[in-house]
C-alpha cells in the first residue's frame, strides 16, 4: 500500500484516531509520518527502548532501584550479568538470565504484559477443545 501522504512510497506507519467516535486510520511512509509528527518518541533519536524498560524498572535516570534489585551478588551464572545492570539497561545478558533472575522478573512481567504466563491465542477453526478447556479452567 502506498503512503496516503505522498502517493509514492510505502506506508510503514499506520496512524489510527478516534475524534468524537469516529475511527479515522491513515497510512503513511515514515517520511511524511516524520514530516507530520505521528512517530512521537519513535521519530527522537535519544529513544531508546531498553532505557524505556529501564524507566519502568524504576532504574532509570531519575529512577529509584528497588529493595530487590539491591541484593549483593546477585548475578547470573553463565554470564555473569547482575540485576543492577539489567534494570540500568533493560536487556538481559543471555538465556540463562531468565532462568537466574524469575524471582525478579515475574512481578515485572505482571506490571507491564497483566500475567507472566504467556497463553496465546486459540485458532477459531481447530481450536474448540482447546477454547472449551480453558473456558472450564
Amino acid at each position: 500500500m502506498l503512503c496516503q501522504e505522498c502517493g509514492e512510497r510505502v506506508a510503514t506507519v499506520h496512524v489510527t484516531r478516534i475524534i468524537n467516535g469516529q475511527k479515522q486510520e491513515d497510512f503513511l511512509c515514515e517520511v511524511c509520518a516524520r514530516e507530520k509528527g505521528e512517530l512521537g518518541l519513535l521519530a527522537d533519536p535519544k529513544f531508546l527502548m531498553h532505557q524505556f524498560l529501564a524507566g519502568i524498572l524504576g532504574a532509570g535516570e531519575g529512577g529509584h532501584a528497588s529493595a530487590q534489585t539491591t541484593v549483593p551478588g546477585q548475578e547470573c551464572s553463565a554470564c555473569g550479568m547482575t540485576y543492577q545492570e539489567f534494570s540500568k539497561g533493560g536487556r538481559l545478558g543471555c538465556p540463562a538470565c531468565y532462568q537466574h533472575f524469575a524471582d525478579n522478573l515475574e512481578p515485572l512481567l505482571k506490571r507491564i504484559h497483566g500475567s507472566a504466563v504467556h497463553t496465546g491465542k486459540v485458532p477459531v477453526r481447530s481450536g474448540g477443545t482447546i477454547r472449551l478447556k480453558r473456558e472450564i479452567a
